[in-house]
């Protein structure tokens, strides 16, 4: 009986995410980025990029900046609810000069949007940080005090 009610603990709290009813503050994505990478001289080898806890509706852009990159932007809108989404596989030759920069950005109308940014370093670990989109602005700020930062490296 006692696992039973562990479960049904953890499925009732699975529904916590649900934006606030119109007009209240919006509530900020549960979603948190992950990033491996392994120096090869004064480049970056990218071994793993993903973001996960996406829930449904929301979109998901890559950008690229840099001489190393083979693409710009990438978009994914996603109908269904993701526990992970794997980005590694959009780089054919993941290998990274300095000066590169890394973005996803996770949003969804009506919530509070993520960024979460990596930028390739000549020496030590790439600079990484997250950020908050508000659900009216473009612009990343600072999230909220009392929420988690959720990027990982």
């Amino acid at each position: 009986m006692r696992s039973s009610t562990v479960l049904i603990l953890a499925l009732a709290t699975s529904f916590v995410t649900v934006p606030a009813a119109s007009g209240a503050q919006a509530t900020q994505l549960p979603c948190v980025g992950y990033a491996t990478f392994e120096r090869d001289g004064p480049n970056m080898q990218l071994i793993g990029l993903a973001v996960g806890d996406i829930p449904a509706g929301a979109k998901v852009t890559l950008a690229c900046e840099g001489g190393s990159c083979p693409f710009a932007e990438k978009e994914f809108n996603l109908r269904n609810d993701v526990k992970t989404l794997a980005l590694t596989d959009m780089f054919t030759e993941p290998t990274f000069k300095p000066g590169t920069k890394l973005e996803i950005r996770v949003t969804k109308k009506g919530w509070i949007g993520k960024v979460f940014q990596y930028e390739i370093r000549s020496s030590g670990e790439p600079r990484s940080s997250t950020q908050c989109l508000s659900a009216d602005d473009d612009k990343p700020v600072a999230c909220a005090k009392g929420t988690t930062a959720g990027g990982r490296m």
